[in-house]
């Protein structure tokens, strides 16, 4: 489970920095 976290953060991350461009469609994805 620690990996599957820690891509997670990294997913929130991404989203911060795509201020919600690409992170709604990796949101959707899950």
């Amino acid at each position: 489970m620690g990996e599957i976290e820690r891509a997670v953060e990294g997913i929130i991350q991404l989203e911060d920095s795509l201020k919600g461009k690409g992170g709604e469609a990796i949101t959707c994805f899950f």
